[in-house]
């Protein structure tokens, strides 16, 4: 009998696995189908066109060779600084190159650059030329990969416009505005200087490096005469006549020397 409960015992587990084991398995329910989420894109706006465009001024191929460039490079060597040095004698004319570049295209809305490039000399600034152009879906490619045909990217300007003698240093900068274009604006029909954009698609922050020049032995082509302290109380007005000075009483001119310009006869006789 105690055999008997024994293998009764022992035969029952294995059969309950077994049932268990050959009970078929119910699969869970199928997913509900994931259904496709299209995200729009994003509408490019101006902050797009000024964190992409840039103007990179660089002293034009083919200067003289008593001129001289060092240029500080920051990151992808983009150009921060430009450094040019003259020595004598100074050239009649001084070119420097502006080079539109971008990293990006603008494929749907064309932007229109327009810009100044001027010329600050001590405290005093002159505008020296005008010049822009339109960028579209090609705009990050470099110009002679671009379309044919299209807008320029390269602009020259000279330094030295309606200057009879150099002075001892210039800094040449841009002044300008991005207008970001309605959506499909044909990029061959607009003129960048007319172009129009609203508000808030217009912007006057361009990425660009300013130029410096200097002139060695610029101080050498001037003289300085001083003026005198009853000049100064007075207000004597300078009039300048080939290395004279003479004036009125009135309203001051300066209170600083008068430096003048010398022609090349006024520096031997100087010299001599």
């Amino acid at each position: 009998m105690a055999a008997l409960r024994f293998l009764t015992l022992s035969i029952l587990p294995v059969a309950l696995l077994q049932a268990c084991g050959n009970k078929p398995v119910t699969p869970p329910p199928p997913a509900p189908p994931v259904e496709d989420v299209v995200v729009a894109p994003r509408e490019m706006d101006i902050g797009d066109a000024e964190s992409a465009i840039a103007i990179e001024g660089r002293l034009a191929p083919g200067s003289a060779p008593n001129v001289t460039v060092d240029n500080l490079e920051g990151r992808n060597k983009v150009v921060v600084m430009s450094t040019i040095t003259v020595r004598p004698p100074a050239p009649a004319e001084l070119w420097i190159e502006y080079t539109v570049s971008s990293t990006i295209g603008f494929p749907s809305r064309p932007v229109a650059l327009r810009c100044t490039a001027m010329r600050a000399i001590g405290e005093e600034e002159t505008p020296l030329a005008r010049f822009g152009t339109v960028l579209g879906k090609d705009a990050h490619l470099p110009e002679t990969m671009a379309q044919p045909g299209g807008p320029p990217r390269s602009f020259r300007v000279n330094a030295l416009e309606g200057l009879d003698e150099p002075p001892e240093s210039m800094l040449l900068h841009t002044t300008g505005e991005l207008l970001l274009l309605p959506p499909g604006t044909d990029v061959d029909a607009v003129d960048a200087e007319t172009a129009a954009a609203l508000p808030n698609d217009t912007s006057s922050a361009i990425q660009t490096n300013p130029v410096r020049v200097v002139f060695e032995g610029a101080a050498e082509n001037t003289l300085t005469l001083p003026l005198s302290q009853g000049e100064r109380e007075w207000g004597w007005r300078p009039r300048v006549a080939r290395g004279r000075a003479g004036g009125s009483v009135g309203r001051p001119a300066t209170t600083k020397p008068l430096t003048l310009p010398l022609t090349q006869g006024e520096r031997d006789e100087l010299s001599s």
